[in-house]
């Protein structure tokens, strides 16, 4: 069993972010999980370097693989404690995009682009709430390397209700 003090640390050290999609725990409906990298029955451990902190769509999507395939091939997934976040995804405005063989086994596998996740984005985005804020500062406009940045301000202030209200809207127009 993972002792809290564990919990927190993980969940600090990722910013209350979901190491692979990004999205704040704070804008999901459902909570956040301590996601084993390498799962305990592929000989991982309960040890900090092999804990990520997942939302609970990526969580579910990745289980227990530790590889996706692409073109016939076999690709690790990201490992968010050995690799840069960066070198292997991009946000296409709500959609995540592989850069690399990786990049792109970890968002098939862990679906992550998924119609309901991409309209969440969508609503966020429109909220001035993601992409995520990176170094406190809002990527305003151009790819990572060129982008203009923005200094955060009160402007950017959360408003949960009103954007639960328009992701239940969202869900509730997918199940019916």
């Amino acid at each position: 069993m993972i002792n809290s003090a564990t919990r927190e640390l993980v969940r600090q050290r990722a910013h209350g972010q979901c190491e692979y999609c990004r999205i704040h725990e704070d804008d999901e409906p459902y909570s956040f999980h301590l996601e084993h990298i390498i799962p305990i029955k592929h000989g991982g451990n309960d040890d900090p370097s092999n804990l990520a902190w997942s939302c609970h769509n990526c969580n579910l999507g990745k289980g227990a693989n530790l590889a996706g395939r692409l073109r016939d091939q076999t690709v690790p997934l990201f490992h968010p404690r050995q690799q840069k976040w960066n070198r292997h995804f991009r946000w296409i405005g709500p959609v995540l995009a592989g850069k690399t063989k990786r990049g792109l086994a970890t968002v098939q596998v862990l679906n992550i682009n998924a119609d309901d996740r991409v309209r969440l984005r969508d609503v966020l985005i429109y909220s001035c709430r993601f992409p995520p804020v990176l170094d406190e500062y809002l990527v305003v406009a151009g790819d990572s390397k060129n982008a203009r940045r923005k200094p955060l301000d009160a402007s950017y202030a959360r408003t949960e209700s009103v954007l639960f209200s328009m992701y239940s809207d969202l869900l509730h127009r997918r199940t019916t």
